[in-house]
C-alpha cells in the first residue's frame, strides 16, 4: 500500500515496474477517511476531524526572568519606606 504520493508520481512508479495504472482511488485525505463520498461532493467535518488537522498545542514558554523576591511584599510597612 502506498500512503503518500501525487497521482502522476504513483502512476510513474507503477509503470516503472512494467504495469499500467487503470484507476487510482483516494481513500482518505490525511487523517480523514473519505468513505463513500461521491466525486465532486463534500460533507461537513466532525469536530474530531477538525481537531485532527490542527497541530498539537504547545505549552507556553517558561518566563526567563528570575522570580521576584517576596521579602519586600511580606515586610512590614515600616521597612518598606525608610
Amino acid at each position: 500500500m502506498i500512503t503518500e504520493g501525487r497521482n502522476r508520481q504513483v502512476r510513474r512508479m507503477i509503470e516503472a515496474l512494467g504495469a499500467k495504472v487503470l484507476k487510482l482511488v483516494r481513500t482518505q485525505i490525511g487523517p480523514i477517511e473519505i468513505g463513500g463520498l461521491e466525486i465532486g461532493k463534500f460533507r461537513p467535518l466532525a469536530d474530531t476531524e477538525i481537531r485532527s488537522l490542527m497541530p498539537p498545542r504547545k505549552p507556553p514558554p517558561a518566563d526567563p526572568r528570575p522570580a521576584k523576591s517576596s521579602y519586600w511584599r511580606s515586610a512590614p510597612k515600616s521597612r518598606r519606606h525608610r
